[in-house]
């Protein structure tokens, strides 16, 4: 039996002796009483021995669990990295609420308030936008909900191209014009085998196949 701190349990000893003594006595409504109320203070294990009779005596113990973490911490989000993520990829969060000795702590992640399903793990790997919070329960004692963490998708850019070909073959005269819709500005553009930057045009291009 798991119980929180001030609350007790019902213990249950039959009904078919004589005589009944329950040790030790602490929090027990009554040590003679078959089913007496168990408020302990702290994890307890009773002992009952029964009586029955001609002398004869059975021995049985029942342990009432207390969970003394009545108040649970919020739990903090921490995202792995920025709010703003790219569609087809995701964004890790985190958060500080480890289990505790007994395991009883359940965990249910939430987006826009409503419960995501399968999520029940303390750290999540979102890729849909939203407002997502975690919500902590203990096995019976309390629950907790973090403060909501804001993820934005981006929108997807696009990107068209205009190209002017080289004067003669073997000359590096071409160029490529690269033009951003979509997305966020402003934009930063890479053609083959370069880096980002937020010139449009790539000058001194040869002839063949290139990607920006």
């Amino acid at each position: 039996r798991t119980v929180c701190t001030g609350f007790g349990a019902l213990l249950d000893g039959g009904a078919n002796g004589l005589r009944y003594e329950w040790s030790p006595r602490t929090g027990l409504s009554s040590y003679t009483d078959p089913k007496p109320f168990a408020q302990p203070a702290r994890t307890t294990t009773y002992t009952l021995t029964v009586y029955g009779p001609g002398g004869c005596t059975d021995v049985d113990s029942a342990t009432v669990f207390v969970l003394t973490q009545t108040r649970l911490p919020e739990p903090l989000i921490t995202p792995n990295g920025t709010q703003r993520f790219c569609e087809g990829t995701s964004v890790e969060l985190k958060s500080n609420v480890e289990n505790i000795a007994d395991g009883s702590l359940t965990y249910q992640w939430l987006l826009n308030k409503l419960p995501l399903p399968n999520a029940t793990s303390k750290d999540l790997t979102a890729n849909m936008a939203g407002e997502y919070t975690l919500r902590v329960s203990s096995a019976f004692c309390n629950t907790s909900t973090s403060k909501p963490v804001l993820l934005v998708r981006n929108p997807q850019p696009n990107v068209n191209v205009l190209t002017f070909n080289t004067t003669c073959k073997g000359c590096k005269n071409g160029s490529i014009r690269a033009e951003g819709t979509g997305g966020t500005p402003p934009y930063q553009y890479a053609m083959t085998g370069t880096t980002f930057h937020s010139v449009q045009i790539f000058s001194g291009v040869g002839a063949g196949d290139y990607t920006v």
